[in-house]
């Protein structure tokens, strides 16, 4: 078996790059034949913050004639495509690349919101002549939107896309001492509300409870996090900012000197550097939260880091309420609301903050309650997310589709 994996956007440093480097990891211990191709177009910021794997251009100079490589092995898994602010060669020449894809040719949807799947240039077209649809869930808007165009027979397509991770390479990170702290990981964006984390502030001096945020950085959508007041640039009174030049003026940002005041907030960083910093926490924070037919009983890789590292999860409430654990490769009867000594859940209107700051004094008073979160956490997240089920899975969906056939696009009028 042979299998390329293509990036449509490049290496954009996210949850895509994270996806394929889980990937690539479990082919090679497989033994199993891969190479990566990258459209070398649009450039990112956090593209060389993570280890990525050995990989080959397409480039303007040879995408026209880019499906002959292609065509060389036995499935193509399409991981991104050009957004509509890529170059027209590479939009173009990306279309016209997997329109000459003669083998079987999988589109995998990473993204949750349908805004950012209409960001896709052709994507729905690229969707229509692909063999295999990988995606989160078959009742999500994404996929809502696929059947109002192409009716229920572009189900058939559908594999269930669940996030791999192996967790072994993040257990040396694991200690057994850590600051009574709350650290958000992760990038900005409206799904993850890292701004939840100001709602303890009212509660962090009076409990010893240092907070930080940890891969924000400026941005249209987090400007609230910065500012009192946006229109008239009011920096934010109970934050810091943490950058060079803050430091570099007298920040002090370690541990043991900080204040309980104030929200650290670091920007974007280093995988190696982010899984030190939140392996010394005792909580690691992520509120990824959207609605209750979208999850597909998914995680997001930062609380699968936040577990695997050693700090007890903060979770949407939500998110627990609706996703459903699985076990051996097998859906349980279980949500992880229901599960006791997992981790801690907030809801998004931060009506249980002050018990969950209770509960929090009580996992770090109490070295043997603060074990069975972890233990718990950890047996239940690596059976949920673990990459050998995972993808050996998706290979074996993989091999049972058929061709594709193009399905007209419904009338809608």
């Amino acid at each position: 078996m042979k299998i390329a994996i293509v990036i449509g956007r490049n290496w954009e440093g996210a949850g895509v790059t994270r996806y394929i480097i889980e990937l690539a990891n479990f082919l090679s211990i497989q033994g199993i034949e891969h190479k990566i191709f990258a459209v070398d177009d649009k450039k990112w910021g956090r593209a060389n913050l993570q280890s990525r794997p050995p990989f080959e251009n397409i480039t303007q100079n040879n995408i026209d004639t880019f499906a002959d490589i292609l065509n060389k092995f036995d499935y193509v898994f399409i991981n991104s495509v050009p957004s509509i602010k890529h170059s027209q060669w590479a939009i173009d020449g990306f279309l016209k690349m997997v329109r000459g894809i003669t083998t079987r040719k999988l589109v995998f949807q990473n993204d949750h919101k349908i805004a950012s799947i209409h960001r896709n240039a052709n994507f729905f077209e690229l969707c229509n002549i692909c063999d295999g649809i990988v995606s989160h869930s078959i009742t999500s808007p994404f996929y809502n939107k696929l059947v109002t165009m192409f009716g229920t027979e572009i189900k058939s397509k559908f594999i269930q896309l669940h996030v791999g991770f192996d967790f072994s390479q993040l257990l040396f990170y694991r200690k057994t001492e850590h600051f009574k702290k709350i650290t958000y990981l992760g990038r900005y964006a409206t799904f993850k509300q890292p701004d939840r984390l100001f709602g303890f502030l009212p509660y962090a001096k009076q409990n010893n409870l240092l907070l930080e945020m940890k891969g924000i950085e400026r941005s249209l959508g987090s400007l609230n996090i910065f500012y009192d007041n946006i229109e008239k640039k009011i920096a934010k009174h109970d934050i810091y900012q943490c950058d060079r030049k803050s430091i570099e003026n007298g920040l002090i940002i370690d541990n043991d000197k900080r204040d309980f005041e104030h929200i650290y907030i670091f920007g974007p960083y280093e995988y190696v550097d982010g899984m030190k910093t939140l392996s010394n926490s005792l909580i690691g924070a992520d509120f990824y939260h959207l609605n209750a037919d979208a999850y597909g009983d998914n995680f997001e890789y930062a609380q699968c880091e936040i577990v695997a590292v050693g700090t007890v999860p903060m979770f949407d409430y939500h998110w627990a309420e609706n996703c459903w654990v699985y076990k051996n490769g097998k859906k349980t009867d279980q949500r992880f609301v229901d599960l006791n000594e997992y981790g801690l859940f907030v809801k998004k209107d931060l009506s249980n903050v002050e018990e969950i700051v209770e509960k929090i004094n009580d996992i770090y008073s109490n070295p043997i309650l603060h074990k069975k979160y972890l233990d718990c956490s950890f047996e239940v997240t690596q059976n949920h997310c673990d990459s050998k089920w995972i993808f050996q899975n998706l290979l074996d969906d993989m091999i049972k589709l058929e061709k594709a056939k193009i399905i007209k696009t419904k009338a809608l009028f």
